[in-house]
This record gives C-alpha cells, structure tokens and sequence, in this order.
C-alpha cells in the first residue's frame, strides 16, 4: 500500500512526501517444508518450522518506508 502527497513548490518545482508499507497486515510468510527424510525417531518430513528467513526482504515482517522526492 501507498500513499502520496504532491506539493507544488513553485511553476516547475513539486515535492512529493511518500509513505509505502510492505505486508500491512502483518501476515505469515511461511518458508518451504522440510524436505529430507530421516529414520531418527526426529522425523520432519514435510513440516512447516519457520517462517520466511531473510529478515530484510519484503516478504518478511511489516516494513515502512518513507521518502521526500523533488521533481523538477
């Protein structure tokens, strides 16, 4: 989701405030099912145990992100 706000600044100049969320509503991106077969009494095959790994990446938790862009 995004928001925006233009605002002129003179004839030719407008600066633009910007507000854009990733996952807003805070959902779960799980990571791919165990995928190994064992015969330890540990067995996983096939389970979901985490959720996605990349903490920076946008199919993480809730991001914001705000910028100020002048366009001219």
């Amino acid at each position: 989701m995004a928001l925006y706000k233009n605002t002129r600044v003179t004839e030719r100049l407008t600066a633009q405030f910007r507000a854009d969320t990733f996952n807003l509503f805070n959902h779960p991106n799980f990571a791919q099912p165990n995928r190994v077969v064992s015969t330890a009494s540990g067995n996983s095959f096939g389970q979901i145990t985490a959720t996605r790994a990349p903490i920076g990446d946008s199919g993480s938790a809730r991001q914001i992100q705000l910028a100020l862009k002048l366009i001219f």
